[in-house]
């Protein structure tokens, strides 16, 4: 099992990533920043060095600057995708089967406090443990 804990800086919300201006679509430049910030504190916590693995669960605090209400989805995708981008944790988002969101409260720096475990400790439920059937599934060639 692999345990990561790091700060990271407030991401934008995802309302904002994409921008648009002289009549194309792109990345807004909060955004841009935030990824590099989110793969430097990475680097710094020594995500480059972890054992890979198929399944990871994520823990999330929230800590904005202010009071105003905010939807704490719009707050995980941004972050998700930077850590996705980064290349140093997971491949794929898809490969988080299980994340919690707190929102705190505000910091004069807002901040987002991410604690990643792998999933290999996670017990994932099937259907049948949920009174369901499961789904036949074939494998893509």
């Amino acid at each position: 099992m692999t345990k990561l804990e790091l700060n990271l800086p407030y991401p934008p919300t995802a309302n904002l990533i994409w921008r648009m201006g002289n009549g194309r679509v792109f990345v807004s430049p909060a955004y841009e920043r935030f990824k590099w910030d989110v793969a430097s504190a990475l680097l710094a916590a020594g995500a480059d060095t972890l054992e890979r693995y198929e399944t990871y669960a994520v823990a999330i605090s929230l800590f904005p600057s202010d009071r105003r209400r905010r939807d704490a989805d719009n707050a995980v995708k941004p972050l998700f995708d930077a850590i996705t981008k980064s290349g140093l944790v997971w491949r794929d988002d898809s490969q988080v089967v299980a994340f919690s969101v707190i929102k705190g409260a505000p910091a004069k720096n807002a901040f987002v406090r991410v604690q990643i475990t792998s999933g290999d400790c996670l017990a994932i439920p099937s259907p049948a443990e949920c009174g369901e059937e499961a789904k036949e599934t074939r494998k893509r060639k």
